[in-house]
């Protein structure tokens, strides 16, 4: 069902997330028609847009610039 979402996608995780990894994000931007970016933020625990809200934010932003 990816395959059919066709709105500009941006993909977060942290190192920390076994729910979300690395490879697990790499294999859904690969399916994303749109996808404009995976990023990794290290040491975001489980709540990345808490723990790390200041990257979250600046990647949210840079995103937003590019549409």
């Amino acid at each position: 069902k990816a395959q059919r979402l066709r709105t500009p996608t941006l993909l977060i995780t942290t190192d920390e997330d076994p729910r979300a990894t690395p490879a697990d994000l790499e294999e859904l931007a690969a399916a994303l028609p749109d996808c404009r970016g995976v990023h990794v933020v290290p040491m975001g625990g489980r709540f990345v847009n808490y723990v790390q809200g200041d990257e979250v934010n600046r990647l949210i932003r840079e995103f937003y610039g590019t549409l």
